[in-house]
């Protein structure tokens, strides 16, 4: 091991161009179908059972492997009712009723037609709530809310105890706008999270370092990188608040912290959390949730 006075030290942009050309800042390929998890609170719900965050001790709601890098979409829920003070639905309003009751997703790895088409082949231009329109311009049945950056995230749970996999169970949190944020940044700031002074990505990049110091910079990331897609990063999860003053409203954001990179292929899964340390203190950011931060 190097010792601590002579490992390198690196600016934040050395580290942001390494994770670009790593490929960790973009991507998330893949997805599932499995058991979705939801938040209530400061809680996740998974099997319906509440996994709470306790900000006052700092101890995370769960430990979990991470599957894959999350994937990436644009999506809309079409409800089969009235928007409040309605007479149409929005899938009727804008000639689409066969999507009623149903979510409209296009995603980032659909390479060439990423938000160009929505799973049904319809071309996102020509739909009245694609992200680009101007929130003004939306039909008054979509009650102000359009196709928003959306993200999924599968993970397997760690028993708390043994520090072993519980089982093969893959669970699916969903994350919106904020959530990805938190995740990798934004283009306008990849070191950042939304509810954080660093996201998950950045977390991970500081981590591979932190592991392993007499490797070139580079190197290191690309490790953590092929872990994170292959299932060898260990995370807790948080859930921390956010708040748009100017709005005048709160809501939740995961939160996840990465504790281990796992050599890639290694069999039984034991984390040590000897050595664990508390996250640094995290403040809600006061911006706003516009899309003008998103990539389309």
């Amino acid at each position: 091991m190097t010792d601590l006075a002579t490992r390198p030290i690196y600016t934040p942009e050395q580290i942001k161009t390494a994770m670009q050309a790593s490929g960790l800042i973009r991507g998330g390929t893949g997805g599932s179908q499995y058991n979705r998890v939801k938040i209530s609170g400061q809680s996740f719900m998974i099997d319906d059972e509440p996994m709470p965050y306790n900000p006052k001790t700092d101890k995370p709601a769960f430990r979990a492997q991470i599957v894959d890098d999350i994937t990436e979409y644009y999506a809309k829920f079409f409800a089969d009712i009235p928007a409040p003070d309605q007479e149409r639905t929005l899938a009727r309003a804008i000639g689409r009723p066969e999507i009623s009751g149903k979510m409209c997703k296009t995603y980032d790895a659909d390479k060439p037609n990423a938000h160009r088409k929505a799973e049904d082949g319809t071309a996102c231009v020509t739909c009245p709530v694609n992200p680009g329109i101007a929130f003004e311009d939306l039909p008054p049945e979509a009650a102000g809310q359009r196709c928003k950056w959306s993200g999924d995230l599968d993970f397997r749970l760690i028993n708390s105890e043994t520090g072993e996999l519980d089982s093969e169970e893959v669970y699916t949190l969903n994350m919106s706008s904020t959530g990805v944020i938190e995740w990798q940044g934004s283009y306008k700031d990849q070191e950042r999270g939304y509810v954080s002074e660093r996201n998950f990505k950045n977390k991970l990049a500081l981590l591979a370092i932190e592991t392993y110091p007499d490797i070139p910079l580079t190197a290191a990331i690309d490790i953590a990188n092929t872990a994170l897609r292959l299932g060898g990063v260990i995370a807790d999860f948080r859930i921390l608040p956010a708040e748009n003053k100017g709005a005048g409203f709160k809501w939740m954001v995961p939160s996840i912290t990465p504790v281990q990179i796992l050599e890639v292929g290694q069999g039984a899964i034991a984390i040590d959390t000897a050595e664990d340390k508390p996250a640094a203190p995290a403040t809600a950011d006061e911006g706003s949730t516009d899309d003008g931060t998103l990539p389309f």
